[in-house]
């Protein structure tokens, strides 16, 4: 592991007792990084996707539902909270975010 993994993997953890929001904020501008020429390290594939989750339970939570701290985590709240919106949509309950879900929520 080279010695900028090892750094962020020391300064995300040392992030984890900081808000969500923080953390979030760090991510973005690290994914916006351009890696040294020679450099091995890859940026976090998931961090769109967890960027992506995170803006649908901050919508979630503007709208009266609780998925939960808005983390960009898809845990048991947050697809509690997506089956309640879909239901209340006419949408069939999966707790999974497809396109339909997305448009209604506008996210």
């Amino acid at each position: 592991m080279g010695k900028v993994a090892i750094f962020l993997s020391l300064f995300f953890l040392g992030l984890s007792f900081w808000g969500c929001e923080s953390v979030r904020q760090v991510r973005t501008e690290l994914s916006n990084v351009i890696r040294p020429e020679g450099g091995n390290e890859e940026v976090d594939p998931n961090i769109s996707k967890q960027d992506e989750i995170y803006k649908i339970q901050k919508r979630l939570i503007e709208l009266g539902y609780e998925p939960g701290p808005a983390d960009g985590i898809m845990g048991k709240m947050t697809k509690r909270a997506i089956k309640n919106f879909q239901k209340d949509n006419d949408l069939p309950p999966t707790g999974k975010i497809d396109n339909d879900t997305k448009n209604k929520l506008g996210a």
